[in-house]
């Protein structure tokens, strides 16, 4: 099998990404529809719609003609077979999700104790210097964040690169390769 055109699978996910974050702009349930689309992206449109055109792919992967096959050559992408392929892209979905809220609670009542004046007397003096390590540390953490959740698709961006089949540790871990689809 032809490893499919890096540029093509570069668009298409961030097709697929784009879709993510506009429904991720939902409060709360828009990141769970994105976590949800990511995890069932080649599989999700085909079994809503059994439209062949989506059959083993995104809306990323139609618009750019690529397709996701399993190794064999046989039978298409379902659910599992999409949630097996793309969980690793979710554990940084799910990183974000589980830690953003955690340290957002964190640094939002360090900024809440400052701004009520919830705090000592002896450290009233230094309230200013205090909202301004709150609201550093809200930065901090969300870089942290970003970082971490990030370096799951950092390291599958390398392997689609690097491999010599374009396949990522989700296409082995699924027993899938994308191809182009051939212009017949």
């Amino acid at each position: 099998m032809e490893k499919a055109n890096l540029g093509k699978r570069l668009v298409a996910s961030l097709i697929d990404y784009a879709i993510v974050f506009v429904v991720g702009l939902l409060p709360f349930i828009g990141s769970m529809i994105g976590l949800i689309y990511i995890l069932t992206r080649d599989a999700i449109v085909y079994e809503i719609t059994k439209n062949e055109d989506f059959k083993n792919r995104s809306l990323g992967k139609q618009l750019m003609g690529l397709e996701v096959t399993p190794v064999s050559g046989e039978g298409h992408i379902d659910l599992v077979a999409s949630i097996k392929r793309n969980s690793t892209l979710a554990i940084g979905a799910l990183i974000g999700i589980i830690l953003t809220p955690i340290m957002r609670g964190i640094a939002g009542t360090m900024t809440h104790s400052v701004s009520t004046g919830i705090v000592p007397p002896h450290v009233a003096p230094y309230m200013g210097a205090l909202a301004g390590v709150a609201f550093l540390a809200t930065a901090i953490v969300g870089l942290i964040v970003t970082v971490i959740s990030g370096i799951p698709a950092v390291i599958e961006l390398l392997m689609v690169v690097f491999n010599k089949n374009g396949d990522r540790l989700g296409d082995k871990f699924a027993g899938t390769h994308v191809v182009e689809v051939s212009k017949e």
